[in-house]
């Protein structure tokens, strides 16, 4: 293996095929699966916890996303991957599935929700650029823009309050960068 440097050698690590996982010093944060969509995509570079995460500028944060997992059969994956036995497997992340094709995976693959999702199944690496507090009901609109809801505070508002959260909750938000991501296909 050799190392690929960002702000540390030790937060991601390449294989030989150029497959980037985290290494021992990455942290994970975890979104479902149409935020984890929007991640990859640099559509959202902001989010907000209710529950803070020990993070500060420059740390390394890997996505943990739903995914279906499968030793290599069809070459119809987003990437190939390797885990920490060597062993190689295709990985079919469940926010760039369609509905049909994630039937299908369910006889075919295993199934891991982003919470039980194997470190070396991450796709997208983020390097924080700035953590702060907040009441969540005063987002900017610029932040807005930045957590994928541009001139939709309706919208925000409504898809944080499906998560128990309430506009007078003082939350972490985070500020990132995507600095890797993985080779990725067309969506199946």
């Amino acid at each position: 293996m050799t190392l690929q440097h960002y702000t540390n050698v030790h937060h991601i690590i390449r294989d030989t095929n150029g497959i980037a996982r985290p290494g021992p010093h990455c942290k994970p944060v975890l979104f479902s699966g149409h935020l984890a969509h929007a991640v990859h995509y640099h559509q959202k570079v902001q989010t907000r916890r209710k529950r803070p995460m020990s993070v500060e500028r420059d740390d390394i944060l890997y996505v943990r996303e739903g995914v279906f997992v499968s030793p290599e059969m069809d070459g119809r994956t987003h990437y190939n991957a390797v885990d920490y036995d060597g062993r190689r497997h295709q990985c079919y992340y469940l926010a760039s599935l369609s509905t049909q094709y994630a039937k299908t995976l369910h006889q075919l693959a295993k199934m891991h929700t982003g919470i039980h999702a194997p470190r070396w199944t991450a796709r997208t690496f983020l390097r924080v650029t700035r953590v702060w507090h907040e009441v969540l009901g005063d987002i900017s609109d610029a932040d807005l823009a930045a957590e994928g809801f541009p001139g939709d505070r309706a919208g925000y508002m409504a898809t944080v309050r499906a998560m128990h959260m309430l506009p007078t909750d003082v939350v972490q938000c985070i500020a990132f960068d995507v600095v890797h991501t993985n080779y990725l296909r067309k969506n199946l």
